[in-house]
Formats: C-alpha cells, structure tokens, sequence
C-alpha cells in the first residue's frame, strides 16, 4: 500500500503520501512523457497504435523541450474533462490540442 493510514473525522481511513514519495507521480509522468516522447518522439502507448508526433514545420526535430511544451497543459485540459482539447482539435487544421498548438506540433500516423 502507497501511504500512511490515516483516520479521517468521519471514521474513515485513507491513505496519506506526504514528502518525498508524493512526487512518485510527478517523476513518472515526467519520464513517461517529456523524456520518452521527446527521445522518442513516442510514447509506448503511441507505438503501439502506429502514431509519433512531429514538428508541423520541420525545421529542427522534435525533442524534451516540445515534449514538455505539449503536455504543460495536460492539467488544464484534464481537469476540463478534456473538452479544452476537444474543441482544440476540432478547431485547428492540423487537430491539434492545446500543448500541439504551443509546440507547434502534431501526432501523426508512423511509417
């Protein structure tokens, strides 16, 4: 079990992370995503299902710092239930999302 139990005043327990282990999350998202997807250009969610992303203009390659700038957004449009993103790939010409826009980027099928 992740945490500490801890009595609730309504008599419940929950488990509670505090300090060092609460950032667990974070280092997974930031290894899963930035790191991966700008190494990579793919998650392996991505691979599995044939999709990279890529620059919409190709004049360097994709890498860390657009990784992060696509998915510095991620809690806005989760917390949103996703309907940012949703009206921001039906709205932009290359379906992008929010993080893409900013990234000047685009998930496409792979070769």
């Amino acid at each position: 079990v992740f945490g500490e139990p801890e009595v609730q005043e309504d008599g419940s327990v929950k488990n509670i992370v505090h300090g060092l282990p609460a950032l667990v999350p974070i280092g997974a998202w930031f290894l899963l995503f930035p790191i991966l997807e700008g190494a990579m250009g793919q998650t392996f969610g991505k691979k599995i299902v044939g999709l990279k992303v890529i620059l919409i203009s190709p004049k360097y390659d994709f890498g860390i710092i657009e990784s992060l700038k696509r998915h510095f957004t991620d809690l806005i449009e989760i917390s949103f239930l996703g309907i940012p993103a949703l009206l921001a790939i039906k709205n932009t010409q290359h379906r992008q999302r929010l993080g893409d826009i900013w990234a000047k980027s685009t998930v496409v099928l792979a070769n």
